[in-house]
């Protein structure tokens, strides 16, 4: 079969060093394991960036501050729906040339190019959503005077696709809900993970025990972007605590971003928090290897379905995880107490997730669910 990989977003290059590049990459990949034909057209550009490329302009910088927050994200809005008119030509064009059987697409916020492609060539469209974008995009962004007729550009590519595969049940539920979409089109596909990839460097292992002190300790940790809606700074504040009781243990915190130096500063120099700043993602696994007790935060994101679980799960490490929206630290602080003093159903808990993964949680097994007949 031939596929077509449609990924509209202007800004999402599958080059970069990112968890949605793994996404795109990684479903490609599972396309074409199972013997099926693969052209991606990615609207964010194939190859890797320099650092200039990616970072804001200074000019934008300026104009960013000048100009009232509300202008500026309708300004922003503008431009994506001018994109999505040159993302459609350039779409019409791959398709006349490689005439595949499938468009499939990795959704954005206000964009419809894919399904308004797939309807004129009457061609079966697949349409991968990884948020409520249109929520997301208040929630991060902020308002736009075009939000209505973003929700109605929503609605139109959910009711019109063919199939519709979404990374959680919340997600789901919210959809059908707020849609009224048929039930029968639309399945649940978790992110997931490549177990062939998955490398251990030993000695980088040792000289990290060695660094940071961690033999014989029990060591929480945290792999990821800093944004404040991760809530990394209630899983210091849970440390702290914690630290108090248990001398043991040791806060790992794998990653780099916006608010790097607020949480160190949080930290207020406490000898057992740990921040190795940004490493290759090569490496990931043997960061996370070193830890006990691992954690993925969120302060809103209730519908998401983050790699790091996964990539925690692989490696038989107990995992916390919301199960509610916001979280607070008391909570925390009784689930990482709770493995503390339950060593052994810690174990069996970090086994049996391993287990889930490798049988249902590959992309091999996502690529299978979207072309289920």
């Amino acid at each position: 079969m031939k596929i077509l990989y449609y990924s509209p977003h202007p800004n999402l290059n599958n080059a970069d060093d990112t968890g949605y590049a793994t996404h795109i990459n990684e479903m490609i990949n599972a396309f074409e394991d199972l013997g099926h034909q693969v052209l991606p057209l990615i609207m964010g550009g194939r190859e890797k960036r320099n650092v200039q490329e990616i970072q804001t302009s200074f000019f934008k910088k300026i104009l960013k501050k000048v100009i009232h927050k509300y202008i500026w994200e309708s300004l922003k809005d503008i431009n994506l729906r001018k994109f999505d008119i040159y993302a459609k030509n350039k779409l019409i064009e791959t398709f006349e040339k490689f005439s595949p059987d499938i468009i499939y697409e990795r959704a954005n916020y206000f964009q419809s190019s894919g399904v308004e492609v797939a309807k004129q060539f009457k061609i079966k469209h697949i349409l991968e959503v990884n948020s409520p974008y249109v929520e997301e995009r208040i929630n991060l962004q902020g308002k736009s005077f075009f939000l209505k007729k973003a929700q109605k550009i929503e609605k139109k590519i959910l009711l019109n696709t063919d199939r519709i595969l979404v990374v959680s049940s919340s997600l789901k539920d919210y959809f059908l809900k707020k849609y009224h979409l048929n039930e029968k089109k639309i399945f649940v596909t978790p992110n997931a993970i490549n177990i062939n990839k998955i490398k251990i460097d030993e000695n980088l292992k040792l000289n990290l025990i060695k660094k940071y002190d961690l033999k014989d300790k029990i060591v929480i940790g945290f792999v990821g972007s800093f944004f404040k809606w991760h809530g990394i700074d209630l899983l210091i504040n849970a440390f702290k605590v914690l630290n108090n009781k248990y001398e043991n243990i040791k806060l790992l915190i794998v990653g780099d971003g916006d608010i790097f130096e607020e949480l160190k500063e949080l930290s207020s120099n406490n000898k057992n928090i740990i921040f190795t700043g940004s490493i290759k993602h090569k490496n990931i696994f043997s960061y996370i290897d070193l830890m006990n007790i691992t954690v993925a935060m969120s302060r809103n994101n209730w519908y998401g379905s983050p790699t790091k679980i996964f990539e925690y799960g692989i490696m038989e490490k107990a995992i916390i995880a919301p199960n509610e929206i916001p979280l607070d630290v008391k909570s925390l602080i009784d689930a990482i107490e709770f493995y503390i003093e339950n060593k052994n159903l810690m174990k069996d808990f970090a086994l049996s997730f391993k287990n889930k993964i490798i049988k249902h949680r590959q992309w091999i097994n996502n690529v299978e669910i979207a072309l289920k007949k």
